[in-house]
């Protein structure tokens, strides 16, 4: 593997025509917009009120000890170690002193004075014992807090997502999803602390400006003049700032979708030996991730530095304007535009230099400033974030929609018609009827609609026209959740989790009984297999159940399908992976096992298809025929006819193969 470096070359700017930089980062934001971002944080805050409203009270009272303690420990060592005075009643009594050597004495001896700085010590490390404790508690308090809010947010954004249809899905990297919903979220709780921290800087800035006005007019007008600029500065800024900031999200959202790819498809890469081109397509996006992220925070910088050169600037003019008024001493005060304050300056001298200087320089606008930068980066966080939230789902209950149960499970499609693009009609004018006992296959070349007309059944998707019925009831007349209740399937793609074999089948019906899941796993023929490994039902599969053969995932799919008990069964390729016999096995079960129930299969094998009672032959989105299998073999040059022959035709080709081969 070749080092690469990261230079200049690998800025931004050179993927200046990279679709991703050039259609998606965007920055149509504005200050209104920001804070209306800001604003839409509320509801995830509003449900830790109490718990905020409790932290702030225990900050108050640490604060508040803290005040008394430090005021009470200089009392201690200034008046009455350093000074000699002897102690009150209450200090006596605090400090666990008594006795009338350090009462009523005119000043404190040698010996009282150690003996005081001892229990000064101890009576420290006693409140420390309690106090810092107490602090540490608080914070950890307050990061609980943070990320309760967080939760609120994340949770919000992942139903979101399960609730979006397989369009969305379709037109959205997974990796940027996940990135949104972990990393552009966490922006929730930084804006809390960024927004108390700008509260807490605002009023020092307006403390800081009030007292200068007070001391000298021409001062406060200098801070205005430099408060002027700086947001001259964040106005010229925070567009290009933004942009930057959305751009290294999302570059680094595109990074974590090829991690993601390369890890789910590591078999894949490892059987084609394509280790090396995967790692070089890593390493672009990585260098596209890292030009970005250096790009963002190479404004962010510039940012900072024209920030504090402005600042400086004017701090220093401030500063030189002062020390001229202090130069010209009290024989020109008079006619100076120069006001003092009464807590003891009568003069304009160096100490009401220092003290003047000290309010500007500590006016908290410099930080102010750079909150409003890191705010930028925030607002552009939330907003990926909350795009996820405004996106409306395409399929919902209608508002009076009611619950699928106990109903005839006969289905029929009227008309159908469905394109994922307007231009590309996938379906067109699709009708059937599906009887309750039946199986019906959808049979059709690659393409031709079959996986996306069940996913219209399961309301993945809306159909664009026609009805799908089920018990004579158009299906958006029932809840989601009731109709896919009822409806179950087994995908061609397998998909396991790495817990344990009951686990994988109990998945359909979390409170099923060992009795269920292993009839379930009959009926699919996955019982022998089961009980054959290692722990039985309870061994674990490992990731996506690596640890099992193809057929082996494609029965628990089935088992896991069977277990849910529904009205309604869709098989999608489910014996694509099972020899000859187990097949014969697995329809047989299914055949008595659906009973009352419609069961759909999509399926190329001819062996599967025969035991159909309905045939549904698709070719270009459209219905080519409808019939048994006798009866379609039975036309002439017919579609499904056709489909048989290359079917049986490629099954004697690789019987041969293997003939010779053994």
């Amino acid at each position: 593997m070749s080092d690469f470096s990261y230079t200049k070359d690998f800025r931004v700017d050179a993927y200046k025509d990279s679709p991703l930089i050039e259609g998606e980062s965007r920055d149509s934001l504005n200050s209104l917009s920001l804070l209306n971002i800001a604003a839409r944080t509320w509801p995830y805050i509003r449900p830790e009120i109490k718990h905020l409203s409790i932290l702030a009270v225990l900050f108050l009272l640490l604060i508040l000890l803290g005040v008394v303690m430090a005021a009470l420990l200089s009392d201690i060592f200034y008046n009455h170690l350093i000074n000699g005075d002897p102690l009150t009643d209450r200090l006596s009594t605090l400090l666990n002193l008594h006795g009338s050597h350090y009462l009523d004495v005119a000043e404190l001896s040698a010996e009282s004075r150690r003996e005081v700085r001892v229990e000064m010590f101890w009576f420290a490390c006693k409140v420390g014992v309690f106090g810092i404790p107490a602090i540490y508690g608080a914070f950890f308090y307050y990061m609980w807090i943070r990320q309760r809010i967080n939760q609120n947010l994340r949770v919000k954004m992942m139903h979101q997502v399960q609730s979006l249809s397989l369009r969305f899905h379709a037109n959205t990297q997974s990796g940027d999803a996940m990135y949104r919903v972990y990393q552009d979220s966490a922006m929730v709780t930084n804006i809390i602390q960024l927004l108390l921290d700008s509260a807490r800087d605002l009023f020092r800035f307006g403390v800081a400006l009030l007292t200068l006005y007070l001391f000298a007019p021409q001062l406060a007008g200098m801070l205005l003049m430099i408060t002027i600029c700086l947001g001259f500065l964040c106005r010229l800024m925070s567009s290009p700032m933004r942009l930057g900031f959305r751009t290294a999200r999302e570059t680094n959202s595109r990074l974590t979708s090829r991690i993601q790819i390369s890890v789910a498809g590591t078999k894949v890469v490892k059987a084609n030996g394509a280790e090396h081109d995967e790692l070089l397509r890593f390493q672009q996006e990585q260098r596209r991730a890292f030009s970005a992220a250096y790009d963002a925070r190479a404004r962010w910088s510039r940012f900072g530095i024209y920030n504090f050169t402005i600042f400086a600037f004017g701090l220093l003019v401030g500063e030189s304007y002062m020390a001229l008024l202090s130069g010209l001493g009290a024989a020109t005060y008079s006619t100076a535009t120069v006001f003092t304050v009464s807590v003891g300056f009568t003069l304009w001298n160096l100490g009401a230099f220092r003290f003047a200087v000290g309010r500007m320089g500590d006016s908290g606008i410099q930080a102010l400033i750079l909150r409003w930068g890191a705010f930028q980066e925030m607002t552009v966080g939330l907003d990926r974030a909350f795009e996820i939230l405004d996106q409306e789902p395409e399929v919902t209950d209608a508002a009076d929609a009611i619950e699928m149960e106990d109903t005839d499970p006969r289905v029929s499609f009227e008309q159908i018609h469905f394109s994922y693009e307007k231009t590309k009609p996938t379906l067109t004018d699709i009708s059937f009827t599906a009887e309750p006992g039946s199986v019906t296959a959808i049979v059709g070349p690659t393409g031709s609609g079959k996986s996306t007309l069940m996913s219209l059944l399961l309301r993945l998707f809306n159909s664009d026209s026609g009805v799908i019925r089920v018990g004579g009831r158009d299906v958006r007349e029932y809840t989601v959740d009731s109709l896919r209740k009822q409806v179950a399937i087994a995908l061609q793609e397998n998909i396991l989790f790495s817990t344990s074999i009951r686990e994988n089948i109990r998945y359909a019906d979390p409170g099923a009984s060992n009795d269920q899941v292993q009839a379930a796993a009959r009926i699919a023929e996955a019982d022998s297999f089961a009980r054959a490994q290692s722990y039985g039902y309870d061994t674990e599969l490992g990731e996506r159940g690596a640890k099992l053969s193809t057929g082996q995932r494609q029965r628990i799919s089935i088992a896991r399908a069977i277990l849910k008990d529904p009205s309604i069964l869709i098989l999608d390729e489910p014996t694509a992976a099972l020899d000859a016999q187990t097949e014969s096995r697995v329809m047989q079960n299914l055949n008595e096992w659906g009973s009352g129930r419609v069961i759909f299969l999509i399926t190329h094998r001819i062996s599967t298809i025969r035991q159909a009672d309905q045939i549904i032959y698709l070719k270009d989105g459209r219905i080519a025929e409808v019939g048994s299998h006798e009866e379609l073999v039975a036309v002439p040059e017919g579609a499904y006819r056709n489909f048989v022959a290359l079917e049986e035709s490629l099954m004697n080709t690789t019987s041969t193969e293997k003939a010779l081969l053994s």
